[in-house]
């Protein structure tokens, strides 16, 4: 007996992964690598390192424009350099 998940949300889930993946990589290349994303009944969660906090909005919003998404939580810890002398 399943979990209450079926083979259609799973394919879904996958789906919007794939998508928002391929988005990124073509949106905001070098500040994407470092950014994982779980989808979970169109439920989506960023986690992972940005360059910048702009980078982490970036990618939100990325994962907020594809079809099937419900929410997006926004877990992306930004990077801080120390600034040199």
């Amino acid at each position: 007996m399943s979990q209450g998940v079926t083979v259609d949300e799973t394919h879904a889930d996958e789906a919007i992964g794939f998508e928002i993946r391929r988005r990124l990589a073509a949106e905001i290349p070098g500040e994407s690598a470092g950014v994982v994303i779980e989808v979970s009944d169109g439920i989506v969660t960023l986690r992972g390192v940005a360059p910048t906090q702009a980078a982490a909005w970036r990618a939100e919003a990325t994962a907020r424009a594809v079809r099937g998404v419900k929410q997006v939580h926004n877990r992306i810890a930004v990077t801080t350099t120390p600034a040199l002398p």
